[in-house]
């Protein structure tokens, strides 16, 4: 038998390497998933210990941030990898043997998470099927205000899986290869694939396809040629009090007056979810939710928004700043409510990366959305926030402190969830017959050169490359739908009551 190799760190070493065989397959099928040669396992349990963010073995490049091998002459070419992780007490050591290798491999065949019979050591299960942690916290699910269904609505919250602990680039790694495989059955050409600026490129038109014809996103979702239509047919373009002169669609690079015009356009339709909380395949339920798709205020990208916003960068320029956010709850609310949206799940738009400097951001935006729930009457039920804690950022905090200040003068009562994804309460609420919407904090370039989703496809993940390949967002999207983006009838003006604020 070879010696054993020892490693200083009480982990290093326990690692067994896979790489996904087929990114069609599902994740959960055992099958799909090879394991390294033992060279290559080490070379990369050794880089992963060491910090590295790449290691290149053979024809591949390894990428542990997003858990995927690309390979080196071609970067579009990628697959998943995963790591699974032997856990022991006492010394540790690793055997170049084959058994454990053998018996780890049919303990991940199997499904199972049991003892190995020549050791106390047990195998952590890829991917994990523990039961989904859920919370009943109160300082984490808040209500101010009155809301109807409240005892309803909370319960099907609290019922709800936390929102999963994972990168938004490994959550982007676990769905993109299904999306890729749902496009070329669509007919887009793969030679776009992981392309930066999200081209998509269809052979024929999606209005072409047969209305029986069946699609397949994953093992789970299918979908028929009619359903895709109708989504697609629910898409419209909305811009406010005609402050877009140049129309809502515009070609290549944005002007800085464009980039400032994009804040007054939104596009919206009905969307399906695809993937589950922990982004994996679900089945078709055939329950659509309303998506808004409009963009916040970027004070750490957007020249324009610098500059009409802030004094020269300083500081922020809080009655304009107040000025645009309110417009924006406004326009979103406002079509909402015109769907007979009962739900509106929102999020802390502009609150993550785009507020750039300046920590008053989140506050600025509670302010403007408690300016318009106290200002307008909507026909809503409640208003949902989804506000998610990362690291540092506590928007929860934020918005709680603001709108608890103004409780009695809220003409709609909201509901603050800190541990539950925007997108699964949303879901959850049309499942149970409750009409809800939800807002994707989109980009000014999506929403004015037509490509929603921007970057799922490559590049940099936000909240928005996650919403696209979770749901059907991209039917929206101008490569699959051009005429919801050269039909003047798909484009209308719409004009919301934004309060003037003090």
């Amino acid at each position: 038998m070879p010696a054993k190799q020892k490693f200083p760190d009480p982990e290093e070493g326990r690692g067994f390497w896979y790489f996904k065989l087929n990114e069609d397959d599902d994740d959960e099928d055992p099958s799909a998933w090879q394991l390294y040669t033992p060279d290559e396992a080490k070379k990369i349990e050794t880089a992963y210990f060491k910090g590295q963010k790449t290691v290149t073995v053979g024809a591949y490049v390894v990428s542990f941030p997003q858990m995927v091998q690309r390979r080196k002459d071609d970067k579009s070419k990628e697959r998943k990898v995963l790591r699974q992780c032997l856990h022991s007490e006492g010394p540790t050591t690793v055997s170049e043997d084959k058994e454990p290798v053998k018996k780890l491999q049919s303990l991940l065949l199997k499904r199972t998470s049991t003892l190995l019979s020549t050791s106390s050591t047990i195998v952590d299960d890829f991917p994990p099927k523990k039961k989904p942690k859920t919370t009943n916290d109160q300082s984490s699910l808040l209500t101010l205000g009155k809301v109807q269904n409240e005892e309803t609505v909370l319960e099907i919250i609290s019922s709800l899986p936390d929102i999963e602990n994972v990168s938004l680039d490994q959550a982007g790694v676990r769905m993109r290869g299904p999306m890729r495989a749902f496009l070329h059955s669509l007919g887009r050409k793969k030679d776009e694939d992981g392309s930066t600026t999200c081209s998509i490129t269809l052979d024929k038109p999606l209005q072409s396809i047969s209305n029986s014809d069946e699609f397949k996103i994953s093992k789970q979702f299918k979908i028929t040629g009619k359903q895709l239509k109708t989504l697609a047919g629910t898409a419209s373009i909305t811009t406010v009090f005609k402050m877009v002169r140049r129309g809502p669609y515009v070609k290549g690079t944005l002007t800085k007056n464009e980039e400032h015009e994009a804040h007054s356009t939104a596009v919206s339709g009905m969307v399906l979810p695809i993937f589950d909380n922990s982004y994996r395949s679900r089945e078709n339920n055939g329950k659509p939710f309303y998506c808004v798709s409009i963009p916040g205020l970027n004070f750490k990208y957007s020249a324009s928004d610098v500059e009409h916003f802030t004094t020269k960068g300083k500081t922020i320029d809080k009655p304009a700043a107040l000025r645009k956010m309110r417009e924006i709850w406004a326009h979103t609310l406002h079509l909402m409510s015109q769907k007979n949206v009962k739900w509106p799940v929102l999020c802390a738009i502009g609150c993550g990366a785009f507020k750039g400097p300046f920590d008053e951001v989140p506050s600025l935006w509670a302010a403007a959305l408690a300016d318009q729930l106290c200002g307008v009457a909507y026909p809503f039920d409640g208003v949902i926030l989804s506000l998610p804690s990362f690291g540092k950022e506590d928007n929860f905090s934020e918005f709680q402190k603001v709108l608890q200040s103004v409780e009695g003068s809220l003409q709609t009562g909201v509901i603050l969830t800190a541990k539950k994804a925007m997108i699964t309460v949303a879901s959850a609420l049309a499942e149970n017959d409750l009409p809800s919407g939800m807002l994707n904090p989109s980009d000014v370039q999506a929403v004015r050169n037509g490509k929603i989703g921007m970057f799922w496809d490559g590049g940099h993940t936000a909240l928005e490359e996650i919403l696209a390949m979770q749901t059907t967002l991209l039917l929206q999207h101008i490569g699959i739908s051009p005429e919801i983006w050269s039909d003047p009838s798909s484009h209308r003006t719409v004009i919301p009551k934004v309060v003037k604020g003090e």
